[in-house]
C-alpha cells in the first residue's frame, strides 16, 4: 500500500552534497527517477524545489582554512538549468512544480575560529563554511539588530535601522 503525501519538498543543494545514489539528484535522469518515486511510493502531486543558482550567482561563500567548500563546487558542476528541467520533468509526471528560494536565509560571514569552536552547528552548516547574500552584504542596515540595538542578527532582515 502506498503512503500518501500531496507535496514532496526537495532542498536541492542539500541533496547534491549529502544525498546518496539517485538521492544526490546530480543528473537529470536521477531527478526524474526521484520524482517518479515520489509519485509512485508517496503519492505526491506537487514538488517544492529549492533552487540553487541564486546561491552561486548572488552570494559570497566563506570557508575556514582547509574546508573543501563542497556545496558551491557541486552546484557549479551541474550542467543543466534546474529552473527549466524540474518543471518539465514534473509536468511529464503530472505534478505541479513550485521552485522556491529560501527567503530569510541570508546567512552570515564566517565567524572567528574561537566562536566556531563552540558552535553546535555541524561542518558545512554554519561552522566551517557559510554564505551571505550579496544584497545583505551591500545593505547591512537592513540586518535585524539585537535588543540592545548594537549587533546585527544575520539571517534575518528588517525595515532598517
Amino acid at each position: 500500500m502506498n503512503a500518501h503525501c500531496s507535496i514532496a519538498s526537495a532542498s536541492w543543494p542539500d541533496h547534491l552534497v549529502f544525498g546518496e545514489g539517485d538521492g544526490k539528484m546530480d543528473t537529470v535522469d536521477a531527478v526524474q527517477r526521484r520524482m517518479q518515486c515520489w509519485c509512485d511510493q508517496l503519492g505526491a502531486r506537487t514538488v517544492h524545489w529549492r533552487e540553487v543558482r541564486t546561491r552561486t550567482q548572488e552570494a559570497r561563500w566563506y570557508a575556514a582554512p582547509g574546508n573543501p567548500m563542497t556545496q558551491p563546487r557541486k552546484i557549479r558542476s551541474i550542467q543543466c538549468d534546474d529552473l527549466e528541467v524540474v518543471p518539465q520533468l514534473a509536468h511529464e509526471l503530472h505534478l505541479k512544480a513550485h521552485p522556491y528560494v529560501s527567503v530569510l536565509d541570508e546567512a552570515r560571514p564566517l565567524l572567528s575560529q574561537e566562536q566556531r569552536a563552540v558552535l553546535y552547528h555541524k561542518v558545512l552548516h554554519g561552522q566551517d563554511i557559510t554564505w551571505q547574500n550579496n544584497w545583505s552584504r551591500l545593505y547591512p542596515q537592513y540586518t535585524v539588530i539585537d535588543r540592545k540595538g548594537a549587533d546585527g542578527i544575520h539571517g534575518f532582515l528588517s525595515e532598517g535601522r
